[in-house]
Formats: C-alpha cells, structure tokens, sequence
C-alpha cells in the first residue's frame, strides 16, 4: 500500500504544470542573442549572450570598440530571466567586475525591459533589450 501510495505522489509531481512552463521556458531561452545596452549616463554598446543548457552563461559587450567577456550562471522563473558574471576580459578597469542582468522573457525570441547593473567594484547601471538569434 505505501509503495503504490509512493508512486501515486511521483506520478503527480511528473505531471506538475509549473514545472513543465519552468522547463519548456529553459528550453527555449537557450542559445545565441544580440541585442544593444544603454549605460545611466546614456552611452550605448552592443550585447551578446551564450545561454547554455548546464545553467552557464557568457556575457559579452562591445562599449566603444572595447569588448568585454564574463561568464556566470542564469535562471529563468515564469518570464523571469536573470543572470549574474564576473568579467574575465577587456579592458583591465573591468576585470573582475561582477555583473547581474534581469529581463522579461516573452517565450520566443525576445528579452525586454532589461536591467543591468554592475555591481563590483563598478556600479554602472543601465537598460538592455535582445534579439534571439540562433
């Protein structure tokens, strides 16, 4: 009786909506994107992200003919996208500058109404909006 009980509750947790919406989201969030930043101060540049199916991230911006490279983890909850970096490459001012992105995420190819901040030891902050493109 417990054992056929014990299936009962697998078997329902298998069929739970919101974890299917959560993978189906994951799914679809992974790959190649383009898309362009503004900075507080209003300067604009160029943003690539790499999504990765293990939960990894590379983070790449192009600011005035300088490109720069994190690489960090993301998540997605509902239309929710966030992900965090430390960056790796560019300029050395921004060599281990931590930085964390947050966006809607409209399940098809689009990440809008983005927020960027960095957090450490810069504090540069901004919007981004990004194109799905692979």
């Amino acid at each position: 009786m417990l054992i056929t009980f014990l299936a009962f509750q697998v078997n329902l947790k298998s069929c739970d909506p919101s974890k299917n919406a959560r993978q189906s989201s994951s799914i679809q969030i992974q790959g190649l994107w383009t898309g362009t930043f503004t900075a507080e101060q209003g300067a604009k540049g160029v943003f690539y992200f790499s999504i990765k199916p293990n939960g990894d991230i590379l983070i790449e911006n192009n600011y005035k003919g300088v490109l720069r490279v994190a690489n960090g983890k993301w998540n997605i909850v509902g239309n929710t996208f966030t992900c965090s970096g430390t960056y790796f490459y560019g300029s050395p001012e921004n060599i281990g500058t931590v930085t964390e992105h947050t966006a809607y995420f409209d399940n098809k190819e689009n990440l809008m109404s983005g927020v960027w901040k960095n957090i450490y030891p810069n504090n540069d902050t901004g919007t981004f909006t990004m194109t799905k493109i692979q």
